[in-house]
């Protein structure tokens, strides 16, 4: 019978590399990286380069654009960048869903930290 090969970061259990027990080929429980694992939320300030989220979340009413390539590097400022009209949103009874993953947002005068939550899957 064939075996399975996975990568050590895929596996369930780890060797025990305990050296008071005396069980050498003994295997315990791998911890779980929450970071890859669980997904995440962050309401990034406006302007400001991140990593591109899986989908985005509008929260406020407003005009929004989104930027999808930058050379600003990982927070880094994009004021001088050149952002795509993505929505107009006159009433919000709850959140607007975005499947779009923009690097950066831009918004309406008032607009600020909060009014877009960018959402990172786990994987």
């Amino acid at each position: 019978m064939a075996s399975i090969s996975m990568a050590p970061n895929q596996r369930m259990y780890q060797t025990n590399t305990d050296q008071k027990n005396n069980e050498s080929s003994s295997m315990i429980p791998q911890g779980i990286n929450g970071d890859v694992v669980f997904s995440r939320a962050e309401a990034p300030n406006p302007n400001v380069r991140t990593k591109n989220p899986n989908h985005i979340f509008v929260n406020a009413v407003g005009t929004y654009s989104f930027l999808y390539e930058s050379t600003a590097s990982l927070g880094g400022t994009t004021e001088d960048e050149i952002f795509t009209f993505g929505i107009s949103a006159a009433t919000l009874d709850s959140p607007i869903r975005l499947d779009i993953q923009p690097t950066a947002w831009s918004g309406s005068s008032g607009l600020g930290v909060g009014d877009v939550t960018f959402v990172y899957r786990g994987q």
